[in-house]
């Protein structure tokens, strides 16, 4: 039986450029997946916003109007675009009522609303998207810091 030499193999130009199309299928295919898990989140742009807001606002990890920063230092970026947005931060006083230390209200474009209001008010028929985080807040009385609250919320014009 005569073995042939040629059997079983490829020209050497036809396996490049099949391994070439192979990567490039890998390549795009791995980058369409990366762009529908990309759309896929749990995150609101509620949670976002008070995660970049706290950044914006916080200095050392407290908050404290004192120190130099407080809620005028929120940066545009930080704020959901086309949406109105509302920050209040509050503490629990000495007789556990909560008190406003500050607060904001953003127009959907960004700027500070004028005049300033609260969110809509319940059985307004407008939704909001509500997130609040636990901050420390540094009261009047310097080292005096708190238990306090970051609240957001936002909601279509």
């Amino acid at each position: 039986m005569l073995r042939s030499s040629s059997k079983g193999q490829t020209e050497p130009l036809a396996a490049l450029v099949a391994v070439i199309v192979l990567g490039l299928a890998i390549v795009l295919y791995g980058g369409f997946v990366t762009d529908a898990l990309m759309d896929c989140t749990d995150r609101t742009s509620d949670d976002v916003a008070t995660d970049l807001i706290w950044d914006d606002i916080s200095h050392d990890g407290v908050y404290s109007s004192d120190r130099g920063t407080d809620l005028s230092d929120i940066e545009m970026a930080s704020l959901p675009q086309g949406q109105n947005v509302y920050v209040e931060v509050t503490i629990l006083d000495d007789d556990g009522y909560e008190r406003v230390v500050d607060d904001l209200h953003f127009d959907s474009d960004g700027t500070r609303a004028s005049p300033q209001e609260g969110p809509p008010a319940d059985g307004s028929g407008i939704e909001t998207q509500v997130s609040e985080r636990p901050i420390p807040v540094e009261t009047d009385v310097a080292g005096d810091v708190r238990g306090g609250t970051l609240h957001v919320e936002v909601w279509s014009p």
